[in-house]
Parts: C-alpha cells; sequence; structure tokens
C-alpha cells in the first residue's frame, strides 16, 4: 500500500512540474504582447519595445508556481537529510523562469 502511495506522490509532482513547466514558458513578458499580433494594430509598427509600460506582475505569479515543489522538497530535506528529486526540479523550473524573464528579456534603449 505504501508502494502506491508514494508512486501516486511521484506521479503528481511530475506532472504538476510538467504542467508549471508549461505555464512559465507560455506565460507573457509583458501583458501588452498580445497587441503585437493584433491585425488591426499592424498600420502602428509596435515592437517589443514600443509596447505599454507593464506593471511586472507576470514573473511574481509565475514563480508562485515553482514554490510548492520547493516547499515540498525542503520539508522532505529537512526529514530525510537526503535531497529530493523536487529540490532539483524545483531548482530547475528556476532555471527555466530565469531564462525566460531575466536573461532572455529583450532590452530597450
Amino acid at each position: 500500500m505504501k508502494k502506491y502511495f508514494l508512486f501516486v506522490i511521484d506521479l503528481v509532482i511530475a506532472l504538476y512540474s510538467i504542467l508549471s513547466a508549461l505555464v512559465i514558458v507560455s506565460m507573457p513578458i509583458n501583458k501588452f504582447e498580445w497587441m503585437l499580433e493584433d491585425p488591426l494594430l499592424a498600420d502602428e509598427k509596435l515592437t517589443f519595445c514600443t509596447l505599454p509600460v507593464d506593471d511586472g506582475g507576470t514573473p511574481f505569479i509565475s514563480i508562485l508556481y515553482i514554490l510548492p515543489l520547493l516547499v515540498a522538497g525542503l520539508i522532505i530535506f529537512a526529514k530525510k537529510r537526503q535531497i529530493h528529486p523536487t529540490l532539483w526540479i524545483a531548482f530547475g523550473l528556476s532555471i527555466i523562469w530565469f531564462l525566460r524573464f531575466v536573461l532572455l528579456y529583450p532590452s530597450c534603449p
């Protein structure tokens, strides 16, 4: 019975990490990015740098998807004194987040 419970927990962690990665990658950097593909605004010649200023809430919201995995990994680490794969998954998602919202962020003059 314990094996099945652990299997279900591991499956939930794996599915949640895949969902988190998809959400982080699919979230827009600027909430006004939809304006770049809008056919009605094609005459405006908009670029990422000419979009209206965003309040910057997207990176904060997307990091909230990493926190449950990080907390679960830290709790397991505190109990077993072994690094659980959940911590590595949270670290990997943090790298994806950093690449998406910090390192590859377009710099505008």
